[in-house]
């Protein structure tokens, strides 16, 4: 069912609803009526809807009963009211109405600055981490960094490890800098301004992990987003005609960068089929390890000696 076009008004419902959770349980059915998309967070209506009416009235994921059917103040009312209409009527993403993500149980601050914090990569950044993973890694590249929530990750996955994080927008890295301070990693985690490898002096010392979630939507893909994914940077989406520019890139100089049986990650999304084509077309005797995600066999492939 399509709802409201972005600039409409939103008739709630009468008698409205009191309390978190029962706005939450209209909420659920509402997002499916407005034709809302997910992706930036969560994967169903339910989970956006408890996002969205928990966090927004300052409440804990594992609020009380009493917490959910407490009646809202008057105030509250007004501020849900108003987050509902941004996310039904306009479609603006959820993470941007609370300026706040969740990534693997870890919270970042999100802004238009950057993409909304997600990965399929951010699964591996845990026990039993990657394969082909021979040692603790000492040093970790991530490029593309954005909001720097992966490298975030990493730098907690492997607490003795230094981690350099690059992004060409610099108001990316000032977005992932308040990230870093929020965890208390500014001692451990290095941001970079420039182009992937670019951004590295000559004769930087080589990494044992290379992680990369860089753009690689094709251009035609990025023209027809959903007006959530809109919402966001086109150049954190972008990757090109097949969606593989910066993947290209990032494969062709890897070796330059990576130390003696080290790793590269680097997520692909949905965008497989491109990707085979490229390897196929130009690395033919690179044959990249497909990772087993929960979703799926092809969205993160890794290159090593160890594979």
């Amino acid at each position: 069912m399509s709802g409201p076009s972005p600039g409409s008004s939103l008739n709630f419902p009468q008698p409205e609803p009191q309390t978190a959770h029962h706005w939450r349980a209209w909420l659920t059915k509402a997002l499916v009526q407005h034709g809302c998309v997910l992706g930036q967070g969560t994967l169903q209506p339910a989970d956006e809807a408890n996002w969205l009416v928990l966090r927004g009235l300052g409440l804990p994921f594992d609020a009380t009963r009493s917490q959910l059917q407490r009646p809202l103040s008057d105030d509250e009312q007004t501020h849900l009211k108003a987050l509902l209409t941004e996310r039904l009527v306009s479609h603006r993403p959820t993470a941007y109405l609370l300026n706040e993500a969740w990534l693997m149980g870890e919270a970042f601050d999100a802004d238009e600055r950057a993409i909304i914090p997600r990965s399929f990569i951010a699964e591996f950044l845990r026990p039993p981490r990657l394969p082909g993973l021979v040692r603790e890694p000492a040093r970790i590249l991530e490029l593309c960094t954005g909001g720097g929530s992966l490298a975030i990750l990493a730098a907690k996955a492997w607490p003795d490890a230094e981690v350099v994080a690059t992004d060409l927008d610099p108001a990316a890295l000032d977005l992932a800098q308040q990230n870093i301070r929020r965890h208390g990693l500014a001692d451990r985690v290095q941001l970079l301004q420039g182009n992937l490898y670019h951004a590295l002096a000559p004769q930087t010392a080589r990494f044992d992990l290379i992680l990369a979630n860089p753009p690689y939507v094709p251009t035609r893909k990025t023209d027809a987003l959903p007006p959530e994914f809109k919402a966001e940077p086109r150049a954190a989406f972008e990757g090109g005609p097949d969606g593989m520019d910066l993947v290209r890139e990032i494969v062709q100089e890897a070796p330059t960068h990576l130390s003696p049986g080290g790793l590269l990650v680097v997520e692909i999304g949905f965008e497989a089929h491109a990707c085979e084509a490229l390897f196929e077309r130009e690395f033919p005797h690179q044959h990249p390890l497909w990772l087993q995600t929960a979703t799926g066999s092809q969205h993160v492939f890794a290159l090593g000696e160890n594979l």
